[in-house]
């Protein structure tokens, strides 16, 4: 069994140079298509470059294996990323209906036969993934691929386990976890987030909520933000309902101070032999609260920026947007 991990991570920009890290996400990383300039005339004829570039793959991890990338459903929001992943690492995208776990092996029906799998990119949140230890009601989910991944019979990247970092209050702790576990400072700081399950810490927030802005804890699973400063008082007492129901789902961020100039990076990289930071990046405005504006397939406003290789893109590739 071999493993490959990417993963995404926003920064917020601001005009004074500095960064702050606002959100993480190591098990689903979204935007990836997003790097593919539409004028890009080289893509087709360079694959194995450009996944060398990405992904710092020469060959594959899994060999010569066969691959199969597992996509929810057609409709999803990470469509058009399942379809550029799928294109660059030669997986064939496949739905649960097509796979089957037999004496742990997963296999995949074709033409009338069921042959033997080596990796499965997933691309099917960690609770859906397998209906046997995950969500019984799960229809995207392949009953027993878990157990086959833990039993070494098939790699699967992102391994299950990998979205709990997407919570943001526990991303927030990466910081200290660098002090205590590595006894190194962190390069960058994380944002500061405010946890609602405590009903102390809840009270003082909606007692000054024009200072704070509040968003669910995993991004994966967003709702409209609320932002300090809304004059909407009925939206607000709304909010709050909602969250006094499930105060776990909901975190608060002190807003900074007034800075129209922020931008909202999105960095990705992967770790198979090493560490590898892809050579591009995604740009948009921030919010107010320097997070991201939009679910990233659902933002038109996205610009690649590459660094050094424009080849990769159009003309404009490598400059920041105006």
């Amino acid at each position: 069994m071999t493993w490959l991990w990417p993963g995404a991570v926003d920064v917020m920009l601001q005009v004074d140079g500095s960064l702050q890290i606002m959100d993480c996400d190591l098990s689903l990383p979204s935007g990836l298509e997003r790097l593919k300039s539409p004028n890009c005339r080289c893509l087709a004829e360079s694959k194995a470059r450009l996944r060398q570039q990405l992904f710092g793959l020469g060959g594959f991890p899994w060999g010569s294996g066969r691959v199969v990338l597992l996509d929810p459903n057609s409709s999803c929001a990470s469509r058009r990323c399942n379809e550029f992943l799928s294109w660059l690492l030669d997986a064939q995208m496949v739905t649960t209906s097509e796979l089957s776990v037999e004496r742990g092996e997963i296999r995949l029906r074709h033409c009338g036969n069921w042959l033997p799998i080596d990796a499965v990119i997933r691309r099917v949140e960690d609770d859906l993934l397998d209906p046997n230890c995950g969500r019984p009601d799960s229809l995207v989910g392949v009953p027993g691929l878990v157990r086959s991944w833990q039993s070494g019979l098939v790699s699967v990247f992102n391994p299950p386990g990998a979205g709990l970092l997407r919570c943001r209050s526990l991303a927030a702790l990466i910081p200290e976890c660098i002090r205590v576990f590595l006894g190194q400072q962190p390069l960058l700081d994380a944002a500061p987030v405010i946890s609602l399950e405590d009903p102390v810490e809840r009270s003082q927030v909606f007692r000054n909520a024009h200072h704070y802005a509040i968003r669910t804890d995993d991004p994966m699973h967003p709702a409209r933000p609320w932002f300090g400063g809304s004059s909407d008082q009925r939206q607000l007492e709304q909010l709050r309902q909602r969250i006094d129901a499930d105060p776990s789902r909901w975190i608060a961020r002190p807003l900074p101070v007034p800075n129209s100039g922020r931008m909202n990076l999105r960095f990705f990289g992967s770790l198979h032999r090493g560490f590898c930071l892809f050579p591009g990046a995604l740009a948009r405005r921030s919010e107010v609260d320097g997070g991201a504006r939009m679910v990233i397939s659902e933002d038109s406003e996205v610009h690649p920026v590459w660094r050094g290789l424009p080849e990769l893109g159009d003309e404009s590739a490598g400059r920041t947007p105006e």
